[in-house]
């Protein structure tokens, strides 16, 4: 009965005042973000290992002085890194279609920025737009434009968060990034083995396919390489 009444509080609370709370700063490998709001029970205010596969392997693929494009900023965990590791000499673009997590993305970068002592969102250029399709959006779409993956910019480094959308974006996309990182989304109906196809198909060697634990179950995260064209 208590278990009961906890879970019904919980949705209530999701479904009426979670969104009107501020959210409160946290640390997640590394990049200080707004994730949680101020009455969340589960809140987790220091995780450094916050997509730690996806983070890895993203900032492994990055020189200094590269271009950067993702799909599905998130919290802007993976925009602040890939920021860091291109340098000032560098470019991140980062599409994410929620109002909300633009706001988020853009905050994290000022706050990081300012622990670090670096001015991270001169280098990157946050645009709220859906690219290709909308499997899975988080939160409202509203006031995002959307982008067709054909109009991706030419980038050295691709990173896709985005919800079963990946495999399109690869199959329909014209750049040719000399690196791919993906969190796979099997759930979505973006099977791992079908994006590692799409990804040969185009000439990308896999450099890695690794299983990461998340709070949504387990996802893969492939990096793929080829030789510029």
């Amino acid at each position: 009965m208590i278990e009961g009444a906890t879970a019904l509080a919980r949705r209530l609370y999701d479904a009426t005042l979670r969104r009107r709370l501020p959210r409160i700063p946290g640390v997640y490998n590394g990049v200080v973000t707004r994730r949680y709001y101020l009455l969340d029970l589960q809140a987790r205010l220091s995780e450094p290992d916050y997509k730690a596969t996806l983070v890895d392997s993203l900032v492994s693929a990055i020189a200094p002085g590269d271009t950067v494009v993702e799909i599905g900023g998130g919290y802007g965990v993976c925009t602040a890194r890939a920021a860091i590791a291109v340098g000032d000499e560098g470019r991140v673009v980062s599409y994410e279609a929620n109002a909300a997590q633009v706001s988020a993305i853009e905050e994290a970068l000022e706050l990081t920025g300012e622990v670090r002592g670096d001015r991270l969102g001169t280098r990157v250029d946050v645009r709220q737009a859906v690219v290709g399709s909308d499997v899975k959006i988080y939160g409202s779409m509203a006031g995002a434009s959307r982008i067709d993956a054909s109009d991706l910019p030419t980038c050295d480094v691709l990173v896709m968060d985005c919800e079963g959308a990946e495999r399109a974006v690869v199959s329909d996309m014209e750049i040719d990034p000399w690196a791919i990182v993906v969190e796979s989304h099997p759930q979505q109906g973006s099977p791992t083995d079908v994006l590692i196809q799409t990804l040969s198909d185009r000439g990308y060697a896999i450099e890695t396919s690794r299983v990461t634990v998340t709070d949504d179950g387990p996802k893969d995260i492939v990096s793929a390489t080829h030789e510029p064209t």
